[in-house]
């Protein structure tokens, strides 16, 4: 009766789970999961979950409700602002948020606050390479290690006084 039931089962199963669709095409046994941001847990970048999904919402489907979250500055209530976007912590994409009480402003903070984090825990800009036989090919470039142009400027100048040299003349 599984095997008969199987075979006339050729409808996909799209249905809104949390702030997400749960999707499940007519061949498969198993449920993947498709953001807002149309990202599916597949990992394809051009999914069928994500079509399912696009034909779900053309035959008049209802979306996920907007996840509602507090704000990492203040604790307040936040809203979803399409404007902007964010990458969270995997590197998926989302939409940016405003909250009630500092706007776009935390937003931003808090997107700065991560970049800081992401910044110190990588302090490269260019990695060192290593061949097969780990020995160092290059030995990299640290972020540290480069100058701003004011730092730049700053060192010209220490060394025109020191060597008596005038650019200007």
């Amino acid at each position: 009766m599984v095997a008969i039931r199987n075979l006339l089962d050729t409808e996909d199963v799209v249905f809104v789970a949390g702030f997400d669709y749960h999707v499940k095409l007519w061949d498969e046994t198993t449920f993947s999961t498709v953001t807002r941001e149309k990202v599916c847990s597949c990992g394809e970048s051009k999914c069928a979950h994500v079509g399912a999904v696009a034909k779900y919402l053309r035959s008049g489907g209802r979306r996920p409700p907007d996840p509602v979250f507090l704000c990492p500055i203040c604790g307040g209530k936040t809203v979803v602002d399409k404007n902007w976007l964010d990458r969270d912590d995997e590197g998926r994409k989302r939409y940016g948020w405003r909250c009630e009480n500092g706007g776009l402003r935390h937003f931003l903070e808090a997107k700065a606050e991560r970049i800081k984090k992401r910044l110190a825990a990588n302090p490269w800009l260019f990695p060192p390479v290593y061949n097969e036989a780990g020995e160092c090919v290059y030995a990299g470039v640290l972020r540290a290690d480069v100058m701003t142009w004011e730092q730049c400027q700053e060192a010209s100048r220490r060394v025109y006084q020191e060597s008596g040299y005038d650019p200007t003349a």
